[in-house]
């Protein structure tokens, strides 16, 4: 019995390939950071520089979050009877691991966005472990919404939500794009209609 279940132990970690454990989570990461999405051409990346906005906001976090467990070390050591971890290894615990997955995390991202302009609608798909495709018709957009927060104008870029009709929050959001992208959505997506010339009544 025991050498039948070292046997299947065996085969999960090796694979029945023969790759390791190791190398197929390796292949799983690669797969989740390559951005297939289908068969739809065209696909339009993010603008580059939206990257360096994420890694801005993910460094961010990788200084909260330590400090977060330093609080947590800190009240687990005064209250909790038999705490033995070592002063300092839960925050730099956090630390070395929230800086490599968020490196990870802002280029799977950025991979894994892409929009593209067809001629009936907008098809905008993201999302690393759950992808997300949503089309939206040409016709039923309303407006476009254009941000930029302080960081994004010092690199560039703007972030365009947009709006259709019977709904009061964005349909979709399309982050990190360049004034030329935004200009050519804008263009293309939101009609801009000439009004009637005025009418001029007959003269008595």
């Amino acid at each position: 019995m025991c050498s039948i279940l070292a046997d299947i132990c065996l085969r999960h970690l090796h694979g029945l390939n023969g790759r390791s454990l190791w190398q197929n989570f390796r292949l799983f990461l690669l797969r989740l950071e390559s951005g297939v999405l289908g068969e739809t051409e065209g696909w339009k990346p993010l603008d580059p520089r939206v990257k360096q906005l994420w890694i801005v906001q993910s460094m961010i976090s990788a200084v909260i979050l330590p400090l977060v467990a330093f609080v947590l070390d800190t009240f687990l050591r005064k209250e909790v009877e038999g705490y033995r971890v070592p002063f300092g290894v839960l925050p730099l615990a956090v630390l070395l691991v929230s800086v490599p997955l968020g490196i990870w995390l802002v280029s799977a991202g950025y991979n894994n966005w892409r929009y593209v302009l067809r001629d009936h609608d907008l098809v905008v798909a993201h999302g690393i472990f759950w992808k997300t495709r949503r089309y939206i018709s040409r016709p039923r957009i309303q407006h476009l919404d254009v941000t930029a927060g302080p960081i994004a104008r010092g690199l560039g870029i703007e972030h365009v939500n947009v709006y259709v009709g019977g709904h009061t929050g964005p349909v979709a959001s399309i982050p990190g794009l360049g004034p030329r992208e935004v200009e050519e959505l804008r263009r293309t997506l939101v009609r801009v209609e000439t009004p009637p010339p005025p009418v001029v009544g007959d003269r008595l």
